[in-house]
């Protein structure tokens, strides 16, 4: 009889084993210049600084957010039935940049820290675009369109 297994959703998106595979995934690539772009700490420390009266407000936000991207692409990963999944962190993606923008614009974060987080965020969608363009393809063709 096949061994099954409990809550293993809640174990693999913890953000704790979240952080773990981000840990594993860049061992020996730190040299690569793509991962030397982007680090997964950048946004936390970023949050602290907000004014006290927005820590647990918009910074808290902030920071479900993007745990939510990357809690929706883990998901994704591992289902048979991706797009919905995808479409859904898409949405928080676009929530992401929102909230970035209002936090630029009520001068939480400086300029330079905007455009880098808008530079990571616009390379982040297209591949998410990139993902769900697939699997509509894979969609339409299971579906009889072509």
């Amino acid at each position: 009889m096949p061994k099954t297994y409990n809550n293993l959703f809640a174990k693999i998106c913890s953000f704790e084993n979240l952080l773990s595979a981000y840990y594993k995934a860049r061992k020996g690539k730190r040299a690569n210049k793509n991962v030397q772009d982007f680090d997964f700490n950048w946004l936390s420390p970023k949050t602290a600084n907000f004014p006290k009266n927005q820590r647990y407000v918009l910074a808290q936000r902030l920071d479900t957010t993007a745990i939510d991207i990357l809690q929706s692409i883990t998901y994704a990963k591992l289902q048979r039935d991706k797009l919905a999944i995808l479409e859904k962190a898409s949405l928080e993606l676009e929530q992401l940049r929102i909230l970035l923008r209002l936090s630029k614009d009520l001068k939480f974060i400086n300029i330079s820290s905007y455009e880098y987080a808008v530079r990571e965020l616009d390379e982040i969608g297209r591949m998410l675009g990139g993902w769900i363009k697939q699997q509509k393809n894979i969609h339409f063709t299971e579906d009889g369109g072509g």
